[in-house]
């Protein structure tokens, strides 16, 4: 069976190319594990990949994503994700920190900015973090700070500020305003 990458090449004509996996299953981020048990002795699943079916279509005549298709095709169970209900926490309980979710969006628009002049011009690039912190965003003395750039950026790329070029094609496809754009277009599935 080919995996998608194998599919694409080969459909290119391709045919000597060898197809490494960073981890130890083929699939990317999807993954499950069992954890606990049931009362009955049975063990629960968790995902530990991808749990999200992301940018559901466009209604009412543009196309329905293929993944949206088949979780309903298949009853998949989902919670909507309301992304306008963000509760936040430290260590001492609830404490609403989500403005800064905002700032981090202002930074990040900043960023994409600066990085379009950076293409244009055919200069140096530098890291995601450079970027965010010449546009004001320095999380590194505030954990609340830091809890916010892990639920935008982290978490979404799976590689932290550090380890990303501020004019890489993922910068500058994705919106970071997951708590404005993402709302109604995410439903983790279970």
């Amino acid at each position: 069976m080919l995996n998608a990458d194998q599919q694409a090449l080969s459909n290119a004509s391709v045919t000597d190319f060898l197809i490494l996996e960073y981890q130890g299953d083929i699939g990317g981020r999807v993954a499950h594990t069992t954890f606990g048990k049931r009362a009955d002795g049975t063990p629960y699943v968790v995902e530990l990949g991808a749990n999200w079916v992301q940018g559901l279509g466009t209604p009412p005549d543009g196309p329905e994503n293929p993944i949206w298709t088949l979780a309903k095709l298949y009853n998949l169970t989902n919670t909507y994700s309301d992304y306008s209900a963000i509760e936040t926490f430290n260590e001492t309980g609830v404490v609403n920190f989500t403005y800064l979710l905002d700032d981090f969006d202002d930074a990040y628009a900043s960023l994409e900015q600066a990085a379009g002049v950076l293409l244009s011009q055919n200069l140096q690039d530098r890291t995601m973090r450079a970027g965010l912190s010449l546009a004001g965003w320095k999380p590194k003395k505030s954990a609340a700070a830091q809890a916010v750039e892990w639920w935008i950026f982290d978490w979404e790329y799976a590689f932290p500020p550090a380890r990303m070029r501020s004019t890489s094609r993922f910068a500058l496809k994705l919106t970071m305003s997951r708590t404005k754009a993402l709302k109604s277009s995410l439903l983790p599935t279970m």
